[in-house]
Parts: C-alpha cells; sequence; structure tokens
C-alpha cells in the first residue's frame, strides 16, 4: 500500500487529484451522492478536513464551482511558490550570473501546438441508449425532454382499464378504500427505512386516480439513485474511459463511439447494448437492503437508461476531451399479470401481507382504472478524459 499523502495542517491549501479518477461526494462518506469525477492532476483548493475526508472547491470545464469531499488519501499537497522568491522586493539588485551576460534570459516555452484540432457538441444529443432484455413493448410514448422527443418502448404493466377479469387468484377487496389500504401494506414490509419518505409519495401519486399516463419524478428518489453502488456502476461503465473507476472491457461504449468517430462528438454514433441498471441489493424475503429502503418497491428493476451529452469539447493541443452526460432512468410503476402470477395471492392460506398488496395494487390497476406512472430519475456529471497521442485526428 502507498504511504499516505502528507498533508498541511492550516487551510486553505492547493492540492491536486493523485489516481485516474476520484469521486467528489456531497457528504464525508462513500455512500454519499457523487457530484463529479475528477480526473489525475486536477487543481482543488482544499478548505476543510473531516476525519479521513477533505472538503475541496474546484472547477472542471464548466465555469460553475464543484464543492464536495474528495477521500484524503486521494489528493496530494502542492507546494506554493515562494512570492519572495519569484518577485523581488524593489530596489534589491538580482544576482548576476554568466547566463545573465549580454542578453536577459529567455524563459522556456513549450513548443506550439501545430494541429488545434478541436470539436464542440453542436445541440445535446442521445450518446448512449440501455433497455431491459425482457421488456416486450406493445406501446410507445415519448419524453419531450429528452433529444428527437425520443421515444420509449413499454409493456403490459403500463396498460390500465376497468372491469377486466382477474387471470390470477382471488380477489382481495370489492371497492377502492378497502384495495387502498391493502396495498399501502408493502409501505410497511419493504419501505419502513425510507428515511426520506419518497415510497409513501410515489404510493400517494399512484393512489390519487390519474385518469391519464405521467411521468413521476422526485428529488428524494433522484438522490438515492444518485448514492446507489448499482448507478454508480453503470455510470462509469456506460463511459469506460481510460480513467475510469470501472469499465466494460471489450465492449463499445460511450469513449469508444467517440473514438470511432475521431472525437468529433455530432459525427459518433451511440452506443447500444448497455445493461440496464436494478435496485435489487439486499433480500426480499428478509426485508434488507433497497427491500426495506423503498427503491425495491418503487422501482426494483430499470427498464430504460438513456445516456444524453449536453456539453463537450474536444481539445487535441490538450490532449483531452471534456463532457458532460445526463443519467436518465425509466420504470413504471405498475403491474402485468405475470406480476400478479409470481407475486400475487393464490387463496391459499400462506398467503402473506405483501401478496394481498400486490394483488390489491393489480385490481386497482386493471380493474379500476388506476393509471400507473413512469418513473423518470436524471442527474448530470462531468468528466475530463485523456486522449493518447497517438490516437489523436492530425487533421
Amino acid at each position: 500500500m502507498p504511504p499516505e499523502p502528507q498533508h498541511p495542517n492550516t487551510f486553505p491549501w492547493a492540492g491536486k487529484i493523485i489516481p485516474w479518477s476520484a469521486a467528489l461526494r456531497s457528504k464525508p462518506t462513500t455512500g454519499a451522492r457523487t457530484l463529479a469525477d475528477l480526473p489525475r492532476g486536477e487543481s482543488v483548493k482544499v478548505v476543510l478536513r473531516t476525519g479521513g475526508w477533505l472538503f475541496v472547491e474546484c472547477h472542471l470545464e464548466s465555469k460553475k464551482s464543484l464543492k464536495g469531499y474528495v477521500s484524503r488519501e486521494l489528493i496530494k499537497f502542492v507546494q506554493p511558490t515562494n512570492p519572495a522568491k519569484d518577485h523581488p522586493k524593489q530596489g534589491a539588485k538580482a544576482a548576476i550570473t554568466p547566463q545573465h551576460i549580454g542578453s536577459e534570459p529567455k524563459p522556456k516555452q513549450s513548443p506550439p501546438c501545430t494541429t488545434p484540432v478541436s470539436f464542440k457538441l453542436a445541440q445535446p444529443k442521445i450518446i448512449a441508449i440501455a433497455t431491459d432484455s425482457y421488456l416486450k413493448p406493445t406501446m410507445t410514448v415519448a419524453d419531450s425532454r429528452l433529444p428527437g422527443k425520443h421515444a420509449l418502448g413499454f409493456g403490459q404493466d403500463l396498460t390500465f382499464s376497468k372491469g377486466r377479469v382477474q387471470p390470477h387468484g382471488p380477489s382481495v377487496g370489492t371497492t377502492t378504500a378497502s384495495l387502498d389500504s391493502t396495498m399501502r401494506v408493502l409501505l410497511s414490509e419493504f419501505a419502513s427505512k425510507d428515511t426520506n419518505g419518497k415510497a409513501r409519495r410515489l404510493f400517494n401519486s399512484f393512489l390519487t386516480p390519474q385518469r391519464a399516463l405521467m411521468f413521476w419524478s422526485d428529488t428524494g428518489l433522484t438522490a438515492a439513485a444518485e448514492a446507489h453502488p448499482n448507478i454508480t456502476t453503470f455510470v462509469h461503465r456506460a463511459l469506460s474511459a481510460p480513467n475510469s473507476p470501472e469499465r466494460s472491457e471489450g465492449k463499445t461504449r460511450i469513449h469508444q463511439v467517440l473514438e470511432k468517430a475521431g472525437w468529433d462528438i455530432n459525427a459518433a454514433v451511440p452506443a447500444t447494448g448497455l445493461g440496464v441498471p436494478a435496485f435489487n441489493q439486499g433480500d426480499p424475503a428478509w426485508h434488507t437492503g433497497d427491500f426495506n429502503n423503498g427503491l425495491g418497491v418503487m422501482i426494483n428493476g430499470v427498464q430504460h437508461a438513456i445516456v444524453v451529452a449536453k456539453d463537450y469539447h474536444y481539445d487535441h493541443c490538450k490532449g483531452e476531451y471534456y463532457i458532460k452526460l445526463e443519467y436518465v432512468f425509466y420504470d413504471v410503476f405498475g403491474l402485468d399479470d405475470d406480476d400478479l402470477l409470481e407475486f400475487g395471492a393464490d387463496g391459499g392460506w400462506v398467503d402473506s401481507d405483501a401478496a394481498k398488496g400486490i394483488t390489491a395494487w393489480w385490481q386497482l390497476q386493471h380493474q379500476h382504472g388506476y393509471a400507473p406512472l413512469i418513473t423518470r430519475i436524471a442527474f448530470e456529471r462531468e468528466f475530463r478524459v485523456p486522449v493518447p497521442p497517438a490516437l489523436r485526428p492530425t487533421k
């Protein structure tokens, strides 16, 4: 294990990122939301220390200031230059050395960049698409917030009706009021440790009958998703750059489609075939992890993940590109007949409260016309990625 870097005891001080990539987090904990991924060599201003974390300020390509926490072993101290040595006091005599005689010393200059190739994003575009391989689309819904109002395919779980014959198991109620209370049992079963109330808000939205399909977003859900390890893995593997903490080796992801396009993002063909993430950590039988914090009953498996490039700049002279990506995740808060068959009540004496809750949910949706909701999670991340000289275009 490499020695821990030495840091000053007074603040603020200047530092640089040591590894290929370091997560800038919203709180001093590994489970906190990642605000950005700072590349190796990124300059930061260290403001204070909290245990094993440093609170820093920095800028990526965007003009806005980023503030957050970085694990202290990932930052090295940068010794400041001596102002007295660099800027002698007025009236002080400069030392005469042989190289000063006859001519003024010239500062060393880097050779000029002879191929100033630069690409910028013309307009936001979809740069990667992931779809659940088990999804059997029977209808499409366009999201007007995506470039080109991209259409998403959905199955029977997005349908709703009145008076459908129940294909499996017994009815668990005849009135919407009784079905409402039976369905809400799922909150105590699978969301007892939902600390910000996101699951309750989603249930309330569904149980306030809507007669049309709608997208549903929630800041609490977004925050929980951003901090989830499966989402973090998806974020890094979708890019799969050389400095990404996690990569899909041998797969064509965002970095690879940019390379194929000669780093001109406007000519890049979106990456497809990415696997979708899921909120499935823990055990549903023992009500642990995502099956206790609300995420398992709210979403569980994501149906669509769309990655949108919001800003991009390839700089040949710097040998890098900067990219801002928006990650958008969709699922349906609704049930199909297969869900009823697999998880609903079957009329036996061992029917659990959870199984009855699932049946009540299905009945409200397919017998009483309660419209399902399309959950939508969206957040942005920024990256700066080095491009080796051998891969840089010459013109």
